[in-house]
């Protein structure tokens, strides 16, 4: 079900363009179960052949990019409600993520912070404060 094919000079038989190649894969040629896929090629080929018709996501899907193509298909086929349900999860998630990176951030201002904190009260210059923290001299000033 799968052919590969150059360009040659008619005439001479010479490869032409060697940089460019063309696959083709005969869908109806392609007749494995899902129990006899082997190669990833094999898993991809039976995807694009059978992701319309299929409603869950095969258990033979261990590569990432397959198991998102299974996942983006999916989607395809919700109703408007569901993808509205969907996107507003996301966004939760998101929003969720964010939260923790800006907590993360918080917490290692607060540790340079008390950092410079000591460092000044050791007598320590400025400017070496700011250097070693990447807090400004200002704020390094204020503590």
């Amino acid at each position: 079900c799968i052919s590969r094919h150059q360009v040659r000079n008619v005439d001479t038989g010479e490869h032409v363009v060697k940089d460019m190649e063309f696959t083709f894969v005969e869908l109806p040629k392609f007749t494995k179960t899902e129990q006899e896929l082997e190669t990833l090629t094999d898993k991809w080929i039976y995807f694009i052949k059978n992701a319309d018709n299929l409603e869950v996501i095969p258990d033979h899907v261990d590569d990432s990019a397959l198991r998102q193509a299974y996942h983006a298909a999916n989607i395809q086929t919700w109703d408007k409600e569901e993808y509205k349900e969907y996107d507003y999860a996301s966004m939760r998630e998101q929003d969720e993520r964010g939260k923790l990176k800006a907590a993360e951030l918080r917490g290692e201002k607060k540790g340079k912070i008390e950092t410079a904190r000591r460092m000044k009260d050791k007598g320590m210059d400025l400017d070496v404060i700011s250097d070693l923290t990447g807090l400004s001299v200002d704020v390094i000033e204020s503590l």
